[in-house]
């Protein structure tokens, strides 16, 4: 009875360091990390989840300023998404053609990892595995509409676990994002801290490059960070996510992708441009 006491007083204690920013995460309460592990350990077995049944979001066309999300009895506007980053594998896809000409159809050359890619990329009938750095279809200039991008595109979905939830929602990086988003992952690096031990909020800006039209980029910013010792469930999540985020996306997940493809250059510090101090470490 003193033990179950005891045990029961240690986990008020853990959820008392917690804080209200982080309360309503289930993976990071201990009184329900488990329970929440043991959904996840069940439903990503091979016979019950598939990673295309998760949620995803894309950026607006049109320089829009909001997320559509879908909250299970309709769809609703959000300006903003927060939650924590629990994986966001670097990934590269080759379509035969462009989106407008087969919306549905998936790559013809996927790589989970970034590093090898599996598919025939030059249409000659043999699929085989190879390296991603050294295919011709990396380089820039290869645009399949014959812009300054390249034909394989470089792809980080972001899995996004919400307050409340056991599994997360995908959004989708638009390449015009991607160096934003690689931008606050150096700087979380910088200062020591893995990108899945903080909680993100990721909201919407405008751009305009030199002929493209309006659109939208993601922005990062930190609002919590998460301590050391209920960081190991996080890690748990992204063991069980990774073996099954190597799923192909189809090229209409991107229609809202605005933009040539040209790599963003400008400094990005999400701490200073999204009026946020930079994170204590201790």
């Amino acid at each position: 009875m003193a033990t179950k006491k005891k045990d029961t007083a240690t986990k008020e204690t853990a959820i008392a360091t917690i804080g209200p920013e982080l309360s309503g995460f289930p993976v990071l309460n201990p009184a329900e990390a488990e329970e929440a592990l043991d959904v996840i350990r069940e439903n990503l077995g091979s016979a019950g989840f598939q990673i295309g049944n998760l949620d995803r979001i894309t950026v607006p066309p049109g320089g829009g300023k909001v997320f559509t999300v879908n909250t299970g009895d309709a769809e609703e506007c959000v300006p903003k998404l927060t939650g924590i980053i629990v994986l966001a594998p670097e990934q590269n896809a080759l379509w035969a053609k462009t989106m407008e000409e087969a919306p549905n159809d998936p790559p013809i050359c996927f790589s989970g990892d970034g590093i090898h890619g599996t598919g025939d990329p030059f249409e000659t009938g043999s699929i085989e595995t190879h390296l991603c750095a050294t295919c011709p279809k990396k380089a820039w200039g290869t645009d399949l509409k014959g812009g300054k991008g390249k034909a394989c595109r470089d792809l980080r979905p972001i899995f996004l676990l919400q307050e409340g939830e056991y599994l997360p929602i995908i959004v989708q990086t638009p390449r015009m994002s991607l160096k934003r988003l690689s931008g606050y992952f150096t700087l979380l690096a910088r200062k020591g801290i893995p990108y899945y031990s903080v909680v993100t909020e990721i909201g919407l800006a405008q751009e305009q490059k030199s002929g493209t039209p309006l659109y939208s980029i993601l922005t990062f910013a930190m609002k919590a960070l998460i301590p050391k010792e209920l960081r190991p469930t996080i890690k748990e999540f992204q063991g069980a996510l990774r073996a099954h985020s190597f799923t192909p996306p189809i090229a209409a997940e991107f229609k809202e992708d605005a933009g040539n493809g040209e790599v963003f250059q400008e400094q990005y510090n999400p701490f200073t441009e999204e009026g946020e101090t930079p994170p204590e470490t201790s």
